[in-house]
């Protein structure tokens, strides 16, 4: 099958994902932490298990301790996104939640040295662009980005 269509199916995937979480965040849990020890639970401890138990499992001889930083960079980037749905409405957070294709790209220049044409930066700026125009509450309210958990984000 096509990437697309993956890749399409991925962003269904989290979009519901996200919005299970808001509706989990404002009907049946009292703080962001119940939320991200879930998350931790179902999405992280319980796939391995399965997986484990279903296929041969061993762990990679090398890389693993930037496996291991990526999880726990991960882990606190969940804490934090979760931290901001309590915070905003998922319509203001999750748009920029997905800066993040802007950010990795920044960050490649900065720390690996990856060069970028000039249609590249385009994008990006039309990416920043667009999660900030989507962002705008109804009321068309800056201080929504404002809050702290936002600005983390």
């Amino acid at each position: 099958m096509s990437y697309i269509f993956f890749a399409l199916l991925a962003a269904f995937s989290f979009g519901m994902g996200t919005l299970s979480s808001k509706v989990a965040s404002k009907h049946a849990l009292k703080s962001w932490h119940q939320l991200w020890v879930y998350f931790i639970i179902f999405y992280s401890v319980l796939p391995p298990i399965f997986i484990a138990l279903t296929q041969p499992f061993s762990l990679p001889s090398l890389g693993l301790l930037e496996i291991s930083l990526n999880s726990l960079i991960f882990v606190v980037a969940l804490a934090i996104f979760f931290k901001a749905l309590f915070t905003v409405d998922a319509s203001v957070a999750t748009p920029l939640f997905q800066l993040q294709a802007a950010v990795i790209a920044i960050l490649a220049y900065l720390f690996l040295g990856e060069k970028f044409s000039s249609m590249t930066y385009f994008w990006l700026g039309v990416i920043v662009l667009g999660a900030v125009i989507v962002s705008v509450d109804e009321k068309l309210h800056i201080t929504s980005f404002l809050r702290p958990a936002v600005l983390l984000m």
